[in-house]
């Protein structure tokens, strides 16, 4: 299915003939995500301490209670922590993501 969208153009001069260019759905979303990547690309560079910590920090401190302290004081078994890794990565990522949104957003 590939839609295209009609515009005219606002840079002509009166006594001359409006152009109309063709542009698909595709190339628009396309263009409106390379935008968007380069922000994010270029904040994440002016604040790429904050960055490392919000991302390292947490998991780092998950890992730390669930695989060393809850087991040592009996809460969890000893080979938990290699069941727990996995689902620390992905609860990392998700989290990551939602900040990577929302944060700017309430900000």
């Amino acid at each position: 299915m590939n839609t295209t969208t009609t515009t005219t153009s606002s840079t002509t001069l009166p006594g001359e003939p409006k152009v109309k260019r063709s542009t698909s759905r595709l190339a628009i979303a396309a263009t409106a995500f390379l935008a968007i990547l380069r922000r994010d690309i270029v904040v994440t560079g002016r604040e790429f301490i904050v960055f490392l910590i919000q991302v390292l920090l947490q998991p780092l401190f998950f890992l730390f209670i669930f695989g060393k302290v809850l087991p040592s004081i009996g809460f969890a078994r000893p080979g938990f922590a290699a069941i727990l890794l996995p689902g620390i990565v992905a609860l990392t990522v998700v989290t990551t993501a939602l900040q990577g949104v929302t944060l700017p957003l309430v900000l």
